[in-house]
């Protein structure tokens, strides 16, 4: 257990398959004590798997589409969960992922379904990546996805043009769909309420393409875009929220000096905050509920022979000291009037 002001940081690995660690491990999203994502072995073959990992019991349950070589689970909310099923190419560090079926479980995860789209074209591709109510958010592409790289930092990448962002209601299999204004390609991480959503927009500008956080309200179609206002960081994507109107997500800069660090806003107050795994050279912020942030945190491998290591983390808010003190004096003053009360009626 480490801290940082504000937070205090647990880094859990899942377990050794075959008596072989796995060199990654990220948590996607929970629900209370449970929570979602995909650890990746690498090897002669590299893979992810996705899991499902119940804290107070400390059990690891993989999430396995048997038709193929790899998962990530993105989303969970009680026994909804969505998440994508890959075909691996190449292999080690060359190794590349093909993303053939979005899928998502109302069981969670005994059985995975194909997520079908309403109106969605025949050989199209649907990425799920976040569970809100009844709903599954994500991203459409008219085409197959295929050849998308897994980088040692870059397990959300997305083909940089052609997407749009969806919201699929499995109680009624309605789909909408829309793209952020000028964006080359739309990603939709989440939901705020029951009508905005917010992700990721890409841009292109002279200098290449960027990535901006977004808001955008089914309703009105009103969209806000969001770029975290710290020096150096180009890149801004929001990656999931809580019911207090705040979002995680990471800033990248892109740059040596600059790698990935999570940040949380807060949307009523517009005020960023940069969070910062102990030791990690990257840290990736993917959920939020309550006074838990989960995601990932990238530690280099300090001899330089490039064995890195990817932990998720559960990093838990820690209550400032005048909250604790108002606390603690809140409750001695309920201790004596409960006192003076028993005296009051103590009979002579």
């Amino acid at each position: 257990m480490a801290q940082t002001e504000g937070w205090s940081w647990e880094f859990l690995r899942a377990p050794s398959s075959n008596n072989v660690l796995p060199i990654e491990t990220t948590f996607e999203d929970f629900d209370g004590a449970t929570y979602v994502g995909r650890y990746r072995f690498e090897g002669a073959t590299s893979y992810n798997r996705g899991f499902r990992f119940d804290r107070t019991s400390d059990t690891w349950t993989s999430i396995h589409d048997s038709g193929f070589e790899g998962e990530v689970v993105y989303g969970i909310r009680g026994n909804l969960l969505a998440g994508e099923s890959q075909v691996v190419e190449g292999s080690g560090n060359q190794a590349y992922y093909s993303v053939y079926n979005g899928f998502f479980s109302t069981n969670g995860g005994a059985t995975l379904s194909p997520l079908v789209l309403n109106g969605a074209a025949n050989g199209s591709t649907a990425i799920p990546t976040g569970v809100s109510g009844s709903k599954i958010v994500g991203t459409y592409f008219t085409n197959a996805v295929t050849a998308l790289q897994v980088a040692e930092r870059g397990w959300h990448d997305r083909p940089n043009t052609g997407g749009m962002g969806f919201v699929h209601d499995t109680a009624n299999s309605q789909t909408q769909y829309f793209s952020i204004s000028n964006a080359q390609t739309t990603e939709a991480w989440g939901m705020l309420g029951n009508s905005v959503v917010f992700g990721q927009a890409s841009f292109n500008n002279p200098t290449g393409l960027y990535s901006a956080g977004f808001l955008y309200d089914l309703t009105t179609q009103n969209e806000t875009i969001l770029q975290a206002p710290f020096q150096g960081y180009a890149d801004t994507s929001f990656y999931g929220s809580d019911d207090e109107g705040r979002i995680v997500g990471v800033v990248d800069g892109n740059t040596a000096g600059h790698g990935v660090r999570g940040v949380l806003y807060y949307v009523a107050t517009q005020h960023w905050e940069l969070l910062d795994a102990p030791g990690a050279t990257d840290t990736w912020a993917l959920s939020i509920h309550g006074d838990q942030i989960v995601g990932s945190a990238f530690f280099a491998d300090p001899t330089g022979a490039g064995q890195y290591r990817v932990e998720g983390f559960i990093a838990t808010a820690i209550p400032e000291p005048s909250s604790t003190v108002l606390l603690f004096v809140g409750l001695v003053s309920l201790l004596f009037a409960a006192r003076a009360k028993a005296r009051a009626i103590r009979p002579l």
